[in-house]
């Protein structure tokens, strides 16, 4: 399952007040425990960085280029089909 990075912070922070696995997975109804302790383990190998690192060999793109590429994919697509 999917988190979000909020749902990552929160987790993480019910864990630092607790200190304690089962009882913030019971209180939250997520994650697993087993997740939940990735996530610490994470979290202590980026030096704290985790969960706001972004995942390797994603790239930002501009929403307005997004838009720009998609509008020339169609326009192309229609002149091939138009043939």
């Amino acid at each position: 399952m999917a988190y979000t990075v909020q749902q990552i912070k929160a987790a993480l922070k019910l864990y630092d007040r607790l200190k304690k696995i089962v009882p913030t997975v019971r209180q939250l109804g997520y994650p697993t425990a087993h997740t939940l302790y990735e996530w610490i383990n994470q979290r202590e190998a980026t030096g704290g960085k985790f969960p706001n690192i972004e995942p390797r060999g994603v790239k930002k793109i501009n929403i307005n280029d997004f838009v720009s590429l998609r509008i020339k994919t169609l326009r192309y697509i229609k002149c091939e089909n138009g043939k």
